[in-house]
């Protein structure tokens, strides 16, 4: 499959999941573009990838809404169009119970995941809205809906992910060329390579964007692989 030409974002492109799916789309030639604000991961994904055309990285926050449209405008600027965006990111926080929470460690977590998931759909998907296609999907882990012990905090934002897609895709449901899923990840003792869980994502996306007929569905991984 050559994808010359479509333009993919990564959010969380220099993590670890991120790094191998920005390196599974450059061998795929596309044009793959993400963000980071440390200098040290900028350099990481650099060396990890190699000196690539065809990769643009953008040093911010994705997430800071005063200059996240600037990738936006770029975007359209320089190619007119974007294909697909993948978002796998997402911060971890120790473990505690429940009832031992604070409340102002429950909304940091959730300012975090949920609200980090929520500010990059709606820079992304209102793109997409004004195109009139494009393929998003989003990166749970397992726990959103088999509850981690300890980590329900973790849990409990995962499952709030899991609901923003599925209400999303029934308010995008108009628009027959918009396909927006989330992929449940396996946890990390499962210890799949980065590029086998790379392969199978980027395929995914791939599928979609050829005939954009799955939507809303949360996609487990540990089916597949």
């Amino acid at each position: 499959m050559d994808l010359k030409d479509k333009v993919i974002f990564v959010a969380g492109g220099a993590g670890n999941v991120g790094s191998y799916l920005i390196k599974e789309f450059l061998n795929l030639n596309a044009i793959v573009l993400t963000s980071t604000r440390s200098r040290e991961k900028y350099e990481k994904l650099k060396n990890f990838v190699g000196s690539k055309d065809n990769l643009k990285i953008f040093n911010l926050d994705i997430t800071d809404k005063s200059i996240n449209y600037k990738v936006i405008e770029y975007i359209d600027k320089t190619y007119k169009r974007l294909d697909g965006v993948i978002v796998a990111v997402g911060s971890w926080f120790e473990g505690k119970k429940i009832l031992d929470l604070e409340e102002e460690f429950l909304l940091n977590v959730f300012n975090q995941r949920f609200i980090t998931h929520f500010v990059i759909a709606k820079l992304f998907l209102n793109y997409m809205i004004k195109q009139g296609k494009g393929v998003y999907l989003s990166l749970a882990g397992y726990h959103a809906e088999d509850p981690l012990e300890n980590y329900g905090h973790i849990s409990i934002s995962g499952a709030s992910q899991l609901m923003l897609t599925k209400i999303l895709s029934k308010e995008l449901k108009d628009f027959k060329d918009i396909s927006l899923n989330t992929i449940l990840m396996p946890g990390l003792n499962t210890k799949i390579k980065g590029e086998i869980l790379a392969k199978f994502i980027v395929n995914f996306l791939i599928l979609n964007l050829n005939n954009p007929l799955i939507k809303g569905q949360i996609i487990k991984l540990s089916e597949y692989i």
